[in-house]
């Protein structure tokens, strides 16, 4: 079973952008999957929520909401950032990274795993 990994920002999108971003992953992932966060990125969640405005605060409590509704798996690597982490995870596994940060991105790319963006603040789209 592939993991999904979801990163910090991508879990911002249900709020900020009102797409159901597991509906969308279920239409574009065909294989049995696990949708999973890495720690780090629960550790950026919090940290919006004490930094951020109040749009980001909201978006950051929402996210944090759906972690635990939606019982994603917490992984844990030693990466000092989200990041780093996910990296890490791409490294050692079979896994999709849904994302929308561009240097993540290029790095997946060349470890030619595969990616889930957001695409025209609508709809996903799976990137190989």
């Amino acid at each position: 079973m592939v993991k999904v990994i979801f990163d910090t920002n991508f879990l911002l999108i249900p709020c900020l952008f009102k797409v159901d971003i597991f509906a969308e992953a279920d239409k574009l992932i065909l294989e049995k999957y696990s949708s999973c966060i890495v720690e780090q990125s629960i550790r950026e969640l919090k940290k919006i929520m004490t930094s951020g405005n109040g749009r980001e605060k909201r978006a950051a409590l929402f996210a944090l909401s759906i972690i635990k509704k939606k019982k994603l798996e917490i992984l844990f690597f030693s990466g000092k950032d989200a990041d780093s982490a996910i990296l890490e995870a791409a490294r050692a596994n079979d896994i999709i990274v849904a994302t929308q940060d561009r240097e993540l991105k290029i790095e997946l790319k060349k470890l030619k795993k595969k990616t889930l963006v957001l695409r025209q603040k609508s709809h996903l789209e799976l990137q190989a």
